[in-house]
């Protein structure tokens, strides 16, 4: 029996020995790959030779514009709408019932990923949904016009219900007692982070567990190794959208994100 055993430990660690090597194996000829499509489309070069990086492009007249309107008008918007907080996670199925609110999904198809914004919190108004779209189709047209290939951007932030702005609020003093996100009217951007969608298709030919793990690998470190430039495109369509009276924007200080409020 003892022999038994140890004979089938061994078979295991076999067994999974051989698992490791062929993952690695997969893992790095598709990432031989993916590797190819990016030279061979020139993608990186072509955002770099096309777009400024905002440090040449956003001079300090440029930023002021995304801090015209602060949290009085943000908050002005919020109560002329009469939607009402969420003061509770607990509330969120009733509002939501009431189609005040919308879950928030990012799928495969979406323009944008959430970047550490919790399942229960992934919620928006209809409207404040609609903006969030309109706000990736706009960056992505931008991009297209110049030849450019689709980018994801990052939503960092979504509904807050009046608790978690509390919890929050004993850990980050920055934060407020009272915020637009527990209107599910407000959302923010991380501008530091970005996918670069070129990659998707060869992704989708492969299992999810190599999938996922490429995915970070090359969508994301790529458009990461061009925030500078794609940050100045997000910057210019936040811009053109505030400007048609469709959303406030604040550049947030102490947070590399832009906090948007829906007003129309």
């Amino acid at each position: 029996m003892k022999r038994f055993l140890i004979t089938a430990i061994l078979c295991l660690l076999c067994a999974g020995g051989a698992y490791i090597v062929t993952k690695n194996i997969i893992e790095n000829s598709i990432g031989n790959d993916i590797a190819l499509i990016i030279k061979e489309s020139q993608a990186d070069q072509a955002f770099i030779e096309k777009i400024p990086i905002y440090e040449d492009y956003a001079d300090a007249q440029k930023e002021e514009a995304l801090r015209k309107y602060l949290f009085n008008e943000h908050y002005a918007a919020v109560k002329k709408s009469g939607m009402k907080p969420v003061t509770s996670a607990a509330e969120i199925p009733a509002f939501v019932e009431k189609n005040l609110l919308v879950p928030v999904k990012a799928d495969t198809d979406s323009l944008f990923y959430f970047y550490g914004v919790k399942e229960e919190n992934r919620f928006l108004t209809p409207s404040t949904l609609a903006s969030l779209d309109k706000i990736c189709v706009n960056f992505n047209k931008k991009l297209e016009d110049l030849k450019l290939p689709a980018v994801k951007i990052a939503v960092s932030s979504a509904l807050r219900p009046d608790e978690y702005q509390k919890d929050l609020r004993k850990n980050n003093q920055n934060a407020t007692l009272i915020s637009t996100h527990s209107y599910g009217m407000s959302f923010d951007i991380f501008y530091d982070d970005y996918y670069l969608v070129l990659l998707q298709p060869k992704l989708n030919t492969i299992p999810n567990e190599f999938a996922d793990k490429l995915r970070r690998r090359f969508g994301f470190i790529l458009g990461d190794s061009l925030r500078r430039q794609l940050r100045t495109m997000l910057f210019q369509t936040l811009i053109d959208m505030q400007d048609s009276g469709e959303i406030y924007v604040t550049a947030e200080k102490n947070q590399h994100c832009y906090h948007i409020t829906a007003i129309k």
